[in-house]
């Protein structure tokens, strides 16, 4: 059974980065580095990597639970990467209305055939889910 954020211990993101080692597994902790952790602590429950500047590099989207959103827009190149939470700035951080939303669930698809990647929030129970369009220039509306 999955509790709820009153069950639950906020935390930090952290982001592995897969060292693509021949044998094995073997996975780096980036998040510090790269500016995951300084995002925190929330309830993310759910995360989604999608170059949404459509610059080549993915970004990150993170849906929190009772707390902001997070969209991290990556600034980096190969293993010089640097992620800033531009969520307020795009309008993805919370509700049309500015409440925090209880976010559960994230996907992606060009929901209305202008070639940039929209997003699709579902929140928790009595809360409505969230359908943010890309407008094409780094800002979302809901």
């Amino acid at each position: 059974v999955f509790c709820g954020p009153d069950g639950l211990t906020p935390a930090s993101d952290v982001l592995y980065l897969n060292d693509g080692l021949e044998e094995g597994f073997c996975f780096s902790d980036m998040g510090e580095s790269w500016g995951i952790r300084e995002t925190g602590p929330y309830f993310g429950l759910g995360v989604l990597a999608v170059d949404f500047d459509d610059d080549g590099d993915p970004d990150i989207y993170v849906a929190n639970d009772s707390q902001p959103n997070l969209l991290l827009r990556n600034h980096g190149q190969g293993h010089r990467q640097r992620f800033i939470d531009v969520a307020v700035e795009a309008g993805v951080a919370h509700s049309a209305d500015g409440r925090n939303q209880a976010g559960m669930g994230v996907a992606s698809s060009d929901c209305d055939g202008d070639g940039d990647l929209d997003l699709l929030v579902t929140n928790f129970s009595h809360d409505y889910n969230a359908l943010y369009r890309n407008r094409g220039d780094g800002t979302f509306s809901e």
